[in-house]
């Protein structure tokens, strides 16, 4: 059976001195078959060496059983929050090569809530939409936000 071939090459992976990580995203969208995998691997004696990096939105319902290191791994949780203002202002600082707009920032926080995919997934719409543009003549990214 596949979880089991799975685990028997991570544990042939995992026996040389460096650690193997696995980085798994969107855990609260993983299928009971594919949550039991995870779990027997975590919970595998003869599995040296192996770090799993799993992220969840914790905003979405999701039943992972190995969250909670009840099982007895260690289990580190990280909170990652909505960006503050001063966050915004730096990521449009670092894409448009300016020191920023903070109206702009404003703007981009209001509708983004500070979520960092949602804040590029805005500018890419206010770029598609030719409200945030290159202007190749100023060599600048211009905007407008009364637009």
């Amino acid at each position: 059976e596949l979880p089991k071939m799975f685990q028997q090459f991570l544990r042939a992976l995992c026996r040389g001195p460096q650690p193997i990580i696995l980085f798994l995203d969107d855990l609260h969208w993983a299928d009971q078959d594919s949550l039991d995998c995870i779990n027997a691997l975590i919970q595998d004696p003869l599995l040296q060496n192996f770090v799993l990096v799993g992220t969840y939105r914790d905003d979405e319902p999701c039943d992972i059983p190995f969250v909670s290191g009840d099982q007895g791994q260690t289990v580190t949780d990280i909170y990652l929050g909505n960006l503050p203002l001063s966050s915004v202002e730096d990521i449009l600082s670092d894409l448009t090569g300016t020191s920023g707009d903070r109206d702009l920032a404003k703007i981009v926080l209001e509708k983004t809530h500070g979520n960092p995919l949602s804040i590029f997934q805005f500018l890419e719409m206010l770029q598609r939409k030719e409200l945030l543009v290159f202007s190749f003549h100023t060599h600048k990214w211009i905007w407008d936000v009364e637009q």
